[in-house]
């Protein structure tokens, strides 16, 4: 199967070239199980910074084994999550793949008539000091669903233009070119959805930044629990090994 971003843009797209298209995101599960595992590696380097201060003297080597431990979780389930959607050029159908490690599921999601349009959209970055954007492709159905169809990456207008245009080629949906520092809209003509745009605004949904202090978030309170619950943690883990 061929992967979307391999493909140049100016490929002749077809069925008998390309049966199968693979678009290959980090879609949200994915990205927690990631941070999770960078957090956990984090804690490890941090507790041991800290283990020759008399204060974390009790702390830091529970710490340390609770976040060994969620490396190797978090890392088996980042590593097992497999997500992505398939273009299936033979059928004219577009299908979602959720594989989790050995489970294994495909669902069937549009008939390329069924897509409407394609552009990409922009959202102010809020995890950043300046104002910067960030932005990822997206598509709307004949329902008005929309879904977004590449990870979202900070001002690379040019790769996601990239990956807009090549989607319209493949399904024939219309292609709209996305404007900088402007978000997408959905908007109805006729009996079609299209995209307006607009500037983007703080208000906007929260998009990756939102996801990684939410993750961060509940990564700290479980360490500052843990801290707290220490000794208790060290009696129980010697009861174990010894």
């Amino acid at each position: 199967m061929d992967d979307l971003k391999n493909i140049p843009v100016k490929a002749e797209i077809n069925s008998d070239t390309f049966p199968k298209i693979k678009v290959d995101l980090r879609t949200p599960l994915e990205s927690a199980f990631w941070w999770l595992t960078v957090l956990s590696a984090a804690s490890i380097a941090g507790a041991w910074a800290l283990s020759s201060g008399e204060k974390f003297a009790q702390q830091w080597p529970s710490i340390v084994a609770v976040s060994v431990l969620g490396q190797i979780v978090f890392g088996s389930l980042y590593f097992n999550t497999d997500n992505y959607y398939i273009f299936d050029l033979v059928s004219r159908e577009m299908f979602y793949h959720f594989r989790f490690f050995f489970f294994t599921k495909v669902d069937f999601v549009a008939r390329f008539e069924d897509i409407h349009a394609v552009t990409f959209s922009g959202r102010i970055d809020s995890g950043d000091q300046d104002e910067s954007y960030a932005y990822r492709v997206m598509c709307v159905l004949h329902t008005g669903q929309t879904l977004y169809l590449s990870d979202e990456t900070d001002e690379d207008l040019g790769g996601h233009d990239k990956i807009a245009r090549k989607i319209s080629a493949i399904t024939g949906a219309d292609y709209l070119m996305g404007l900088p520092g402007h978000s997408a809209v959905v908007k109805r003509e006729g009996d079609r959805f299209s995209f307006s745009f607009r500037e983007c605004s703080e208000v906007d949904p929260p998009g990756r930044a939102a996801l990684e202090i939410g993750v961060g978030s509940v990564y700290l309170a479980m360490a500052i629990a843990l801290g707290k619950k220490a000794p208790a943690i060290i009696s129980f883990l010697k009861s174990i090994f010894g």
